[in-house]
């Protein structure tokens, strides 16, 4: 349904994606997703097209308090120059799932009932907690960083903080959200959590931590840890305290590191063979 002018309410793809990157990707007042795309001045409306520079993201409660007048064309005009996002360096998403009906999948491996994905030395990259029954709530806390050792994501008791300075772009999938994160050589986030299909699902993922590092796409994943490279597809892991910990190296060789590679295809590591870790990574062989 259009305005009295015929304008839809459709927006161009190209349009929002500019509308996004300007406010860095959250409510321009608050830095909250989910938003909304809002008409500042004009106002839908009123408004004959859908003009990037008369637009900007709100939240559904400060979107509801320029409805009601609390919150000025003027307010909304100064905080669109001046996104919180940009001031605090991050948008925020806050969620809460129970446990039971929570997923969690990487390219070439599926986590069920685990509480620490990948422990780097003694940093976990996901680690989850509480949640034991269907009415306690899942406590999230989680650190994605580039080949730099910039932070590009960071979870902290269920808030999600994108960091906007290196995002390629954030956008609304369903009940939740979508990240792409790349550099000039390489993708190194691409993940969505959608609150309907109760579940986190990385597309892509390359996380550097201290010597250590987790690559994921085409379905499979690659564990790297000084010269060793563990490979993982079709795997499965279930029931362990930390699925995969990686112990940190001085010198990190991926170049080098496919020639120790182990491949592990079709798998399910059950903590019942591992009440510690599924699997222990060190940066050179275990003398025997």
């Amino acid at each position: 349904m259009g305005n009295r002018h015929g304008l839809s309410r459709h927006i161009p793809d190209a349009i929002k994606r500019e509308i996004r990157q300007q406010a860095q990707f959250g409510c321009v007042v608050c830095g909250a997703i989910p938003f909304q795309y809002e008409h500042i001045d004009p106002e839908f409306a009123d408004a004959r097209e859908h003009d990037p520079a008369n637009m900007t993201l709100l939240c559904a409660g400060h979107n509801e308090q320029k409805r009601k007048g609390l919150l000025s064309k003027a307010d909304v005009l100064h905080y669109r120059n001046n996104p919180q996002a940009v001031v605090s360096r991050f948008a925020n998403f806050r969620f809460v799932q129970p446990r039971e009906k929570f997923s969690f999948e990487l390219p070439g491996v599926a986590f069920d009932a685990v509480e620490t994905l990948v422990l780097c030395g003694d940093e976990p990259m996901l680690r989850m907690s509480g949640g034991m029954s269907a009415s306690e709530p899942l406590v999230i806390d989680a650190i994605f960083k580039d080949e730099f050792g910039r932070v590009v994501c960071r979870i902290q008791q269920n808030e999600i903080k994108f960091f906007g300075a290196h995002i390629d772009d954030v956008d609304q999938v369903g009940i939740g959200f979508k990240i792409t994160y790349k550099t000039a050589i390489q993708s190194v986030l691409d993940f969505s959590f959608d609150a309907a299909d109760k579940r986190i699902l990385f597309r892509e993922l390359l996380h550097f931590s201290k010597g250590c590092c987790v690559r994921a796409k085409n379905r499979e994943c690659r564990l790297y840890s000084g010269n060793n490279c563990f490979v993982l597809r079709d795997a499965a892991v279930i029931n362990a305290k930390h699925a995969f910990q990686l112990t940190p190296a001085r010198h990190l060789n991926m170049r080098n590191g496919d020639i120790n590679a182990s491949g592990m295809k079709g798998i399910t590591l059950d903590r019942n063979n591992a009440p510690t870790a599924a699997f222990l990574i060190n940066p050179e062989p275990i003398p025997r």
